[in-house]
Formats: structure tokens, sequence, C-alpha cells
């Protein structure tokens, strides 16, 4: 038999069924609520993302419509009426995995004219010979810029296109001013101490890696991977360089790791299809969780070691030029996006220029002979040596960077007043490449009866003065805006070089038809050229 229910239950329950009937109406409300609110976020995301489409496309189409305007009034054709030859292709990414194979494309499309490329939608004037560039440099260089984030898409704007290669006028002219002091010659001479430590304990742990005998001596020769071999060395010299005594062994593990980082994040601003797209930038995906991860683990680093040197008094390049960012005189992504740029945007270059060393002369052993015997008659004053600009060494190091330049094709500048390239009228604005690897082989000025513009001879500077090769050369950028890093890097190769000549012999692994080749085997998956190539080190 069921219990009757007491009053005071009764009560109770009564109770608990307002407070459920309160609790009901309110949860109706707020989801009533939450559902008119997430509604409103979904359409306005929806029209962002609808605008930013648009907003490509209507990019896309814009600079067609320009090319095809431009030309009706007489842009990109000759005084006979001619129109600059087109090769149809969107070099975007091929410029980097395939410039070679692009440059020979155009150049027999072309011959030695000017001719237009694509980057994606957009056109860009290729100049290839020494006539092309004095006419695009010998203007007021003052006229030139880079255009935003180098044509290169949104990821590459998060990354560096802040970085001082990118700025233009007076935001450029501060950033100059800034690093400047703390990248010049005499600060390059003042490291080389510090540099030639670093390839001291490189060589020693090179020599660690070759295989042991059964006395326990060393193996006499080691064959390795010329582009691994070189990869961490110019990364610790250049770092060593921004962050002084502030720069521990711990810091520099940080430092590799962030360069593991940077390199997906690189990978993704210049071969990425999806991180071209503005619209593919804002929207949650992995490639955005990474360059999220970066940005914030790098500003933590750097602020780590300026607050590191700070209150340890120790000297530090980073932390000297940080008080400009204080005073506003740049601005903080402006001040990280250019040490990125020095750093780790520029360790694929640094590393590929000391490998092209060792293989060129790998490659001619008799400007190795002969480089290793200037440097043991220069022994007695190796900084003076390093410092001179009409021996050997230094040829040596222009040649090898003139027969296998950084990069097949330059990144982009532009004028800001029409001009005339070769006799085409190119209106203001419109985006100019050097073929890098036709421009530094091709020109008449390296080409002779006695040797071809493709072989390795330093000994062809011997007899020429700068002003001879002026258009014809692409080193370190032309006109004003010269690689912000050049003093250092001229130092660290001719270090590099004399020490590793004085203990090893160096020899190509190969055929003596790939000795022959016109340019050593590369790598397709890097922005920059990139060797293909195993080297033998045999100690002397």
């Amino acid at each position: 038999m069921m219990r009757p229910i007491s009053h005071s239950t009764h009560i109770k329950f009564k109770l608990a069924q307002k407070v459920m009937s309160v609790i009901m109406k309110q949860t109706n409300a707020i989801s009533i609520i939450f559902s008119k609110a997430f509604y409103g976020a979904f359409v306005a995301f929806s029209f962002v993302i609808l605008i930013l489409y648009l907003y490509d496309q209507y990019n896309s189409l814009r600079y067609r419509l320009a090319k095809v305007l431009a030309q009706r009034v007489g842009y990109f054709r000759n005084d006979q009426g001619n129109r600059i030859k087109e090769l149809s292709l969107n070099t975007r990414f091929l410029r980097f995995s395939d410039g070679h194979e692009i440059s020979k494309q155009g150049a027999a499309l072309a011959d030695d004219e000017p001719y237009i490329t694509w980057n994606d939608g957009k056109p860009e004037i290729v100049l290839s010979n020494p006539g092309h560039v004095k006419d695009f440099f010998s203007r007021q260089t003052q006229g030139h810029a880079k255009p935003p984030h180098m044509g290169m898409g949104p990821y590459f704007d998060r990354v560096l296109g802040s970085s001082v290669g990118v700025l233009n006028g007076d935001q450029w002219k501060a950033m100059r001013k800034v690093f400047d002091p703390n990248l010049s010659h005499q600060t390059a001479m003042d490291f080389r101490g510090t540099f030639s430590r670093e390839v001291a304990a490189w060589m020693k742990n090179l020599q660690s890696q070759g295989s042991t005998a059964a006395n326990g001596a060393l193996s006499p020769e080691l064959v390795l991977d010329a582009s691994v071999t070189c990869r961490v060395l110019p990364f610790k010299m250049v770092a060593s360089v921004l962050y002084g005594n502030a720069l521990s062994q711990d810091s520099f593990r940080e430092l590799l790791a962030l360069n593991s980082l940077h390199e997906k994040v690189m990978f993704n601003a210049f071969f990425g299809k999806q991180e071209r797209s503005r619209l593919f930038s804002i929207l949650p995906s992995q490639s955005k969780s990474l360059m999220d991860g970066f940005e914030r683990k790098w500003r933590a680093f750097n602020l780590e070691m300026i607050e590191k040197a700070k209150k340890e008094g120790l000297p530090c390049p980073v932390a000297t030029m940080y008080p400009s960012v204080r005073k506003g005189s740049v601005t903080e992504k402006e001040f990280l996006h250019t040490i990125d740029e020095i750093l780790f945007a520029n360790i694929d270059v640094t590393s590929s220029v000391l490998a092209f060393l060792l293989i060129n002369l790998a490659r001619n052993s008799r400007a190795q002979t002969e480089l290793r015997q200037e440097i043991g008659r220069h022994g007695s004053d190796p900084e003076a040596y390093v410092e001179k600009t009409d021996t050997l060494l230094e040829y040596a190091c222009m040649e090898s960077i003139r027969l296998c330049p950084a990069a097949w094709f330059s990144l982009p500048e532009y004028a800001t007043s029409d001009m005339m390239i070769s006799g085409y009228r190119i209106p203001s604005g419109t985006p100019c490449i050097i073929d890098w690897w036709r421009l530094n082989t091709q020109s008449p000025i390296w080409n002779s009866v006695e040797v071809s513009g493709t072989l390795f001879s330093p000994q062809r500077f011997q007899k020429l003065v700068p002003q001879d090769y002026r258009w014809s050369f692409l080193q370190f950028g032309l006109g004003s805006r010269k690689c912000i890093g050049k003093n250092v890097a001229r130092v660290m190769m001719k270090t590099f070089l004399v020490m590793v000549l004085k203990e090893w012999e160096l020899q190509t692994v190969g055929s003596a038809k790939d000795a022959e080749q016109e340019m050593v085997d590369t790598k397709p998956d890097r922005f920059t050229v990139t060797p293909d190539q195993r080297l033998r080190f045999v100690r002397i």
C-alpha cells in the first residue's frame, strides 16, 4: 500500500516544479539568444569570406585587364609596335623549383629581349642581360620600390613582409640606420676570431664523422653531402653576430628548434597553394597554426635574449638595437622580421654559398691548388689576408657566387615611373625580376675565347675592374638596396675557405662527365638554389 505524501513534501515538490519551470524558461531564452547570436556571427563570417574571395578574384582579373589595357595604349610594345613576348606560365612556384628550366624556356622564347612571365595573374618583366639591367637600374634608384609582400602573398607578409628587404622609403632608411652599424665591414672583421673558432669546432666535428680504423686512427677521408655539411655552421656564425655573448649553447639549441619551425612556415609561404589566398590566411588551418606558433615563439625568444643581456651586462647587438623599437623609430614587427631575414631567411642562402664554394674548388683542382698555395704565403697575417680584395681568395668567392647564384631569379622590384627597357615601354609599378643565372653566366664579359662563362675560373677577375661587370654581375644586389649582410657574408666565406683548405683536399664524387656539367645538380624543394652534390674530404 502506497504511503500518503506529507504536506511539507507536497510543498517542496510544488516549489521544485516552479524552480524547474523558471530554469526552463531562462534556458529557452538563453538558447534563443545564443542561436540568434550564433546565426548572426555565422552570417557575418560568411559575408567576410565571400568578400575576401571576391577580392582575390578581383585582383586576378584586375591585373589581366590592366595588361590588356596597357597594351592598347602602347605599353609593353616597342617603337615598331611589336608586343613584348610572353611566357604563358604561372611561374609563382616554378621559378624556385625549376628555375633553370624556366630560364632556358625564356631564352628560347625571347633570345636577348625582355619578356613577360606570370605570378598568379600578375605580369612580371624578366631581365636577362646587361642592357636590360642598365636600363632598369641606371635611373634614379630612389624611384625603385619593392612590391607588397614581394608578390608572394599574405603568408609571406606575416613572416617577412615588414623586413628591411621588403620595406620602402623612410621605413627602409630607418631600418638601415638601426642595423647597418652592427653589420658593417669593421664589425664583420671584429668577429673574425669568433668565425675562426666556429669553423675550427665545425671541422673537429667533421673529423668525428669519419670511420675509425682498427688501430683507433680516424679515416683519412670523408664523403659527405655538401649542403647538409655546411648547413648549421653559417647559422651559428650569423647568430653570434646578432646575439653576441648572450648566445649560449642552450639558446642556440632553441634557435635551431625555431629554425625547423621557420622552414615549415617558409615552405608554405613559397610553395603553398592555398596560402597565397588572403581568404585562406584567416581560416583555421595547420598552416595558420604553424605561423601563429612561430610568431609567438620568435618574439618570446628575442625578448628573453634582450632581457638576459640587460640583466647580466652581456654584449648583444640585438639588445643594443632594441631601444629603437621603444623610441618608435621602427616597429617591433619590422625589427623582428629583419632579424628573421638576416638569420632564418638567409640560412639556405649562406649554407648554399659555402657548399658551392667547396664544390667549385673540388671541380677545379688547379684553382684549389693555387688558392692553397696563396693561403700558405699569407699565413703570418691571416686577418690582413682576409681583408684584402685583390687576392685569389677574394676572386674565388666572387666566381663561385657568379656561377652559382642564391636563386634562379631575383625577387621583384619596380620603378615608380614609366621606363624603356630594350626599346619596350614598361608602365610604372610593373614588377621586374632578373634571370640571375643567365645574367651572371651569359653576359659577353664572362665569355671569351679562353674561357666560357659557365666554367669556374677565379682568375678571370684579375683582368677585370668592377666597372667592366657593373651590369653583368648580380652578387649582393644592385643599386642602393644591396644585401644588408654582405659585409658579414664576405668575411665568413673567406675565413671558412682559408681554414678548410689548410686541412682538407676537396674532390668531387662522381664521373668526369659530372665535373664538366654546366650547373651542379640542385634540390628542387628549396626556395634557394641548393646543390645536390656529395664531396670527398681528404686530410692533408
